[in-house]
């Protein structure tokens, strides 16, 4: 039996491609990226008037330190 190159190119894509990710993880990260970046040209983020950032780590977690949860206020940006 001949396979169709497509199919014999995917197979061996496959094979060598050692462990199995998603096909459209990439896209994803770079679409991730985009509306991130959009978010910050569009608004400026503070914390709101007369409050600071808690950047101590929260240590009651066994394995992974988690960030403390803070308040913040998003304005508009004039274009």
């Amino acid at each position: 039996m001949i396979l169709p190159s497509f199919l014999l190119i995917f197979i061996v894509f496959w094979l060598v491609s050692g462990k199995r990710v998603c096909v459209g993880e990439s896209m994803a990260r770079m679409e991730m990226f985009i509306l991130t970046a959009m978010v910050f040209q569009c608004f400026t983020i503070a914390p709101p008037p007369g409050k600071s950032v808690n950047l101590t780590p929260d240590l009651s977690g066994l394995f992974f330190r988690k960030a403390m949860p803070n308040e913040f206020v998003f304005t508009v940006r004039e274009q």
